[in-house]
């Protein structure tokens, strides 16, 4: 199933590579935040030069990643016919043109997307037998995945409590010297992202191009918001109404408004930042149902070979919201009647900690971008939150359907 996983996957991807103006800001590679991007990315591109070889080694990352998550989660399903099922829905996942179509694609979510694949198999690895040479592996691929975009340094800070508390919770005492060196070793990589994303020279053009966006496309529509940080000393431009809702981009006036750009660069993170805390709604309670959309929207600007039937293609990820709600549904059930039986369950906590961590990053990338929620940029943004989320849905599925078959074989064999 894996060679016939990887032939597919290169028959979706294998064309020429495709660019965009974006492409150019990976070119440049900075260890310490002196760059337009964190250096995951520049890292490999430097290291493989030719568009050929970027998009060769981005295939190659895809089909590692999802192999080892199909294998891992067979390793976790005992039923031989419930395995396969499982095996051939991660692989699926991994075939469809939402995932492929950034293989052939010179930016970050190709890179991006695969290493949480493998961080995720990697993680599964580790719960289910520990050892110094996977955890070096692991701690190597979590370094690589924070470092390929800025909001994963995010998303990556905010999670670092729940690792520890966990790792604290189930390391046995006589191991707290590595425990500690390990936690250490996590909170060095959240110091060394934050001080990345940070700095003065990082993301200037990206992040000030989300910040206008958020500001003319979030905020300026709702006058109460708007109110805000015209109170934190907004400066009152005329063409903030002008383009409320419908930012142009870089066309837009705002750019060559000092007043507007000088605010940006000293007052709108702390001010935005005071918004999210005091407007729960608008940061917590709207991503949970404006990334619903974003999580299953298809970009409209990628394009690559379909080598799954429709049906099955819909089924894992379909062109609306409306398979999320049902993958939901599903793995509820299958949880709720494997707890009522008593059925043992494994890998339930990393199984919560993957769908807490779809949450937490989809909150991150709604509050840090300004994406209409139908747009394919905020699709671009969600698309590994997506991966993620169904990930951590499927994980939910079979193992909770392992446990039921397995109690009621157990049920059987005691003439139940």
């Amino acid at each position: 199933m894996v060679a016939a996983f990887s032939v597919l996957r290169m028959i979706a991807v294998l064309r020429h590579p495709v660019s965009f103006p974006d492409t150019k800001s990976y070119m440049q590679l900075s260890f310490v935040g002196d760059s337009e991007r964190l250096w995951t990315v520049p890292l490999v591109w430097k290291v493989f030069p030719s568009d050929g070889l970027r998009e060769a080694v981005q295939l190659a990352f895809g089909v590692l990643a999802w192999s080892t998550l199909a294998v891992t989660v067979s390793s976790l399903v005992s039923n031989v016919r419930a395995r396969r099922v499982a095996v051939v829905a991660a692989l699926a996942l991994g075939l469809v043109t939402q995932v492929t179509s950034w293989d052939s694609t010179l930016l970050s979510e190709s890179l991006s997307t695969s290493l949480l694949v493998l961080l995720i198999a990697l993680m599964l690895r580790v719960h289910q037998r520990s050892s110094r040479s996977l955890i070096v592996v692991c701690v190597a691929v979590t370094v690589l995945w924070v470092f390929a975009r800025q909001v994963n340094v995010v998303v990556y800070v905010l999670l670092l409590p729940f690792v520890v508390v966990f790792l604290l919770r189930r390391t046995p005492r006589w191991r707290t010297a590595p425990l500690i060196a390990l936690i250490a070793v996590f909170a060095a990589v959240a110091a060394w992202g934050l001080f990345a994303i940070t700095r003065p020279g990082i993301g200037s053009g990206v992040w000030k191009q989300n910040a206008l966006q958020i500001l003319e496309d979030r905020i300026a529509p709702d006058p109460a918001a708007l109110s805000f940080l015209y109170s934190r000393g907004l400066p009152r431009s005329p063409e903030i109404l002008t383009e409320r809702g419908a930012f142009p981009g870089s066309t837009s006036p705002l750019f060559r408004d000092p007043t507007i750009i000088h605010w940006l660069d000293h007052d709108f993170k702390p001010s935005y930042f005071a918004y999210l805390l005091t407007h729960p709604r608008y940061s917590v309670l709207n991503p949970f149902a404006k990334m619903a959309v974003a999580a299953s929207e298809p970009v409209d600007t990628l394009a690559a070979r379909a080598v799954l039937p429709g049906p099955v293609a819909d089924s894992l990820w379909g062109t609306n919201e409306g398979d999320i709600p049902f993958w939901v549904a599903v793995a509820a059930i299958l949880a709720v009647m494997a707890f009522a039986s008593r059925a043992a369950v494994r890998v339930v906590p990393v199984t919560v900690f993957f769908l807490l961590a779809s949450a937490v990053a989809s909150i991150v990338v709604w509050d840090t971008t300004g994406d209409p929620p139908a747009s394919s940029s905020l699709a671009r943004q969600a698309m590994p939150v997506s991966v993620a989320l169904r990930i951590g849905l499927l994980l939910t599925i079979v193992t909770c359907a392992d446990a039921l078959l397995r109690e009621r074989r157990r049920d059987a064999n005691r003439g139940v």
